[in-house]
């Protein structure tokens, strides 16, 4: 997909973090962001492989994740949302539409493989 500078620099606002066993192997990834963001960079992706963005709006992008919540914990992925901005704590007032962070983190196996 990305080079990692390339993506800070493109998408700054998109936070990624890792955490990896003693062996090296990723154990959790996680990404900070906002809805705005987010669609951003699945636009500038779907144009950069020809390929269409199912999503027009910010609300459309986050009514599918929210929805989509079962499915992401099937794979291991847990998601929180309206968080604070250092992406721990639930955000307690309302922010501009798009502008508030969510966080999704992903959970590896290691022994299932």
């Amino acid at each position: 997909m990305h080079h990692e500078e390339k993506f800070e620099d493109e998408f700054p606002k998109i936070k990624g973090k890792s955490v990896k066993d003693d062996d090296g192997e990723y154990k959790e990834i996680s990404f900070d962001y906002t809805t705005h963001d987010l669609l951003n960079f699945f636009e500038y992706e779907a144009k950069s492989r020809g390929i269409k963005v199912t999503f027009k709006s910010i609300e459309a992008l986050s009514a599918r994740i929210r929805n989509s919540e079962d499915v992401l914990k099937a794979e291991n992925w847990t998601y929180k949302s309206k968080l604070d901005e250092s992406g721990d704590k639930p955000k307690e007032k309302r922010n501009n539409r798009g502008n508030r962070i969510y966080k999704l983190t992903k959970t590896f196996n290691i022994e299932s493989f």
